[in-house]
């Protein structure tokens, strides 16, 4: 009877497989509003590599997006003469600019040329477009992806967010000179997908193999006490 029941156990422990997850990180692509094209109210859209099926089933997927906005100061020059002016400078009232992924999850960060306002000259009948590198900021917002939403996203499609926030500018300069502001929006998009690995070829983990060795030294000690006591 001890023979039968150390066969069946160790049948048991080399068929069983315990469920292990892995994960695979990939790089999309983002698509921003970069340059002097103003972002405020045009979504900025991250482009995701898609889930390769084979590797097993998919269980979650992780969005990483970092956003990098970078104030842009627009000097209007309506006079027929070139202009010099001071004092340019705009900035995004709190909270900031805020982009807000489909799932309404959110992330916001002030962006302004502040306290370095710009000084320069505009050409007649013209609009100066003035970047400001030393203002770009960086931050990150994850999207974490589950249930129904999975078939959606994982499979080469794209986040879209939306971008709001309110602009303020200033500038000292002539009559006839104005000046706006707007944010460009560039940045990176990871990736992490959580899934189930295929397991063609099952394989007992070392914990199995100790569990049945321990399973056959009991049942080998039992099968000699009860032999003694017969």
């Amino acid at each position: 009877m001890s023979g039968r029941i150390t066969v069946a156990l160790l049948l048991s422990l080399l068929t069983s497989v315990a469920a292990r997850g892995s994960t695979i990180t990939l790089t999309g692509t983002f698509v921003g509003a970069s340059g002097a094209m103003p972002t405020l109210g045009t979504p900025v859209t991250a482009n995701l590599p898609g889930f390769d099926s084979t590797l097993g089933t998919l269980v979650s997927e992780t969005v990483t997006t970092t956003f990098s906005s970078e104030i842009f100061v627009n000097v209007y020059n309506v006079t027929s003469v070139a202009q010099s002016f001071t004092g340019a400078k705009a900035w995004t009232t709190l909270p900031g600019v805020t982009y807000t992924d489909p799932f309404g999850g959110s992330v916001s960060q002030w962006v302004g040329n502040n306290p370095n306002p710009l000084s320069g000259t505009v050409n007649a009948n013209s609009i100066g477009y003035f970047g400001v590198p030393s203002s770009t900021v960086n931050t990150s917002l994850v999207t974490v992806i589950t249930g129904s939403n999975l078939s959606t996203y994982s499979t080469g499609a794209s986040l879209n967010y939306a971008v709001t926030g309110t602009i303020m500018s200033s500038i000292i300069a002539p009559a006839g000179v104005f000046v706006s502001g707007n944010v460009g929006t560039d940045g990176t998009v990871s990736v992490t997908y959580d899934y189930a690995p295929i397991e063609s070829s099952p394989v007992p983990a070392p914990s199995a193999f100790l569990a049945a060795l321990l399973g056959i030294v009991s049942l080998a000690g039992t099968s000699v006490v009860c032999r003694r006591w017969a």
